[in-house]
Order: structure tokens, then sequence, then C-alpha cells
């Protein structure tokens, strides 16, 4: 199902996000 694909890809894009976010508040709080 093509459903199940979409679901894939958007978990793998919060991952990502969150490791981004977590990355730039561990190197610093150069952007605001």
């Amino acid at each position: 199902m093509c459903w199940k694909i979409y679901l894939m890809y958007f978990i793998i894009f919060v991952l990502f996000s969150v490791l981004i976010c977590r990355k730039s508040k561990y190197s610093g709080f150069y952007n605001i």
C-alpha cells in the first residue's frame, strides 16, 4: 500500500529533524 511508504518517509523526516535540533542545541545557541 502507498500510505505505508509515505508513513515511513514521514517517520524518517521526523527523526532527522529531531537529530538536527539536538545537534544544534548541543553545539551552541548560535542560531536563535
